[in-house]
């Protein structure tokens, strides 16, 4: 595995020789090693291929108990005049597993030895920094799954404890899973670089008293303008996302302010064309020049906004297509096209209903609930 490469077998070797706290003592029996090859977690890439491997055993196994467990997701809906919910079953779900142990062993007080806790440490914390797919097994169970955290608390450079939470796939290799760690959308991150660039675009203009007066207090006017508009989706924008709800009851809203925001900038620069063309004439060449490099220096100055601005837009209707316009439950006399001539206004959309809720029918019935998505 590349992990530590010159201490690498000689944990191995120590993994066989040393206490493992998954060996049990039965009376009568000789002492044995459940699970002599630990704790294994074997990281998947794009194409098929492994990456790294890390197998935690001997005195760096996990403790004991191992918690494992499945679950049935459900949910329970009440309508008025039915004094029994529906019933939806989601289908089987496996809870988070976290372990916990110790990177520790007498031994690591060599010096040979002394950075093995931390190469262990370091090859888990990249797993989890990547996101991508793991397969983790313990004797003969396996599942596929993502390290979402790992965390360590460090006594010694010899001796560090570990805690890994990983969330459950599937039992089976996941089919067509792709990676989006690169591509998720993440308003909230460009609404933050949105806020910082106003903030420093307004602060760098901030009393212009370099250049004429009136020329100035018009800078000044349509800076204010551009960061209200902006502010306005900033503000939005943050308070809305904070919550699942947040964001399926406000993203129209979202988008719309960024449009305003979007329009706003280029105001701006029609604004600063104005304001060049029509008073330099009667400035003097010092003058004229301040006034040139200022309005310049203002229209490069919003091109970083304008590019967040356009980057925020294309986040937002990408997540708009994910959540549901709205969700219906079905009543008696419903068809596919009743329901895209109430939510679409043209009955020749019902295709965007089934499609988005997979019907393998054009039938349906009550107590059916359809998510309405949008187009």
């Amino acid at each position: 595995m590349g992990l530590f490469p010159s201490a690498e077998s000689a944990l191995d070797d120590l993994g066989k020789k040393v206490a493992n706290p998954f060996k049990q003592k039965v009376k009568g029996v000789t002492t044995k090693n459940d699970y002599p090859d630990g704790f294994i977690i074997r990281e998947l890439l794009k194409g098929g291929l492994i990456g790294a491997e890390v197998r935690l055993s001997g005195t760096n196994a996990p403790h004991q108990p191992f918690e494992r467990g499945a679950k049935q997701r459900l949910t329970a809906e009440y309508y008025p005049g039915n004094p029994e919910p529906n019933i939806q079953v989601l289908g089987g779900q496996e809870p988070p597993v976290t372990i916990r142990g110790r990177f520790y062993s007498k031994r690591y007080r060599e010096a040979s030895m002394y950075d093995a806790p931390k190469a262990y440490q370091k090859a888990l914390e990249n797993i989890a920094m990547r996101g991508n797919l793991c397969r983790i097994t313990l004797g003969l169970w396996r599942r596929f799954a993502m390290l979402e955290e790992a965390k360590f608390r460090e006594k010694t450079r010899g001796d560090v404890e570990y805690e890994l939470t990983f969330t459950i796939i599937s039992a089976s290799e996941p089919r067509n899973y792709h990676f989006v760690s690169t591509e998720k959308p993440d308003p909230l991150r460009e609404n933050q670089e949105l806020l910082n660039k106003t903030a420093a675009f307004q602060e760098s203009y901030q009393g212009v008293t370099s250049i004429d007066q009136s020329i100035g207090d018009k800078l000044n006017g349509y800076i204010s303008d551009v960061a209200g508009t902006i502010s306005a989706v900033t503000g939005f924008v943050d308070k809305a996302f904070s919550t699942v709800e947040g964001i399926q009851n406000s993203i129209s809203r979202a988008i719309g302010l960024v449009r305003v925001a979007r329009a706003s900038v280029a105001r701006f620069h029609r604004r600063l064309r104005l304001i060049e063309f029509s008073t330099l004439a009667s400035l003097g060449i010092t003058a004229r020049y301040r006034t040139i490099s200022t309005v310049k220096g203002a229209a490069s100055a919003t091109a970083g906004i304008s590019d967040v601005l356009a980057r925020l837009q294309a986040q937002l209707e990408a997540i708009r297509k994910t959540v549901p316009k709205a969700r219906h439950l079905v009543r008696q006399g419903d068809t596919l096209q009743k329901l895209a001539v109430r939510y679409f206004g043209n009955a020749e959309l019902w295709s965007k209903i089934y499609d988005h809720n997979k019907l393998s029918s054009t039938v349906i019935a009550p107590p059916q609930i359809l998510e309405i998505p949008n187009v």
